[in-house]
């Protein structure tokens, strides 16, 4: 159940972030979709590696941590195709 809840968060900050960004993506929706579940997970797994919370347990955090994860992945993602 805590992974669709992290799936959702991921997807939620996904569409945010695209619609924020005006400038055209390579790969379109579905990969920045997928890269900002990626990043949502990876933020949630950072937050319960430096011993705020757990991976199963929603708190502001690890929610701070999962949309910085997104981003910092969205931007990676985005520095690479663009070169």
């Amino acid at each position: 159940m805590v992974a669709l809840v992290w799936t959702l968060l991921g997807l939620i900050i996904g569409v945010i972030a695209k619609s924020l960004h005006h400038e055209k993506d390579p790969g379109g929706w579905l990969i920045i979709l997928f890269v900002s579940v990626l990043g949502a997970f990876f933020g949630g797994w950072i937050g319960c590696e430096v011993g705020y919370g757990s991976v199963h347990e929603l708190n502001t955090f690890n929610l701070i941590l999962a949309v910085a994860g997104d981003l910092l992945l969205l931007r990676f993602y985005r520095f690479e195709m663009s070169r």
